[in-house]
């Protein structure tokens, strides 16, 4: 087919069939649209399942309460909360 091309490729109706560009465009545009993306342009629609897997660097924003928290902020505002309200409080001066 050197330098030849095909043109006018109506859209397929079997899986083997040839396409043209046009059609494999729209499809991703459909397709895209169920995936999360990471630049945080589309927003999920349900619970985000990560399976057995970790969610890693999370940053937190402490002026926002609906932000995700991590274990190491948590766990130090839990241990502050603990001394300031604990009755075995000592005094550091």
């Amino acid at each position: 087919m050197e330098n030849n091309l095909i043109v006018n490729l109506k859209f397929p109706s079997n899986q083997k069939d040839a396409t043209s560009v046009k059609f494999v465009n729209k499809r991703l545009g459909e397709t895209q649209k169920v995936f999360l993306k990471f630049d945080g342009t589309n927003r999920t629609t349900g619970d985000l399942n990560v399976k057995n897997n970790k969610i890693l660097n999370l940053e937190t924003d402490e002026r926002n309460q609906q932000s995700a928290v991590n274990v190491d902020l948590m766990t130090k505002k839990i241990h502050e909360s603990h001394l300031t309200t604990s009755s075995h409080k000592k005094r550091r001066f």
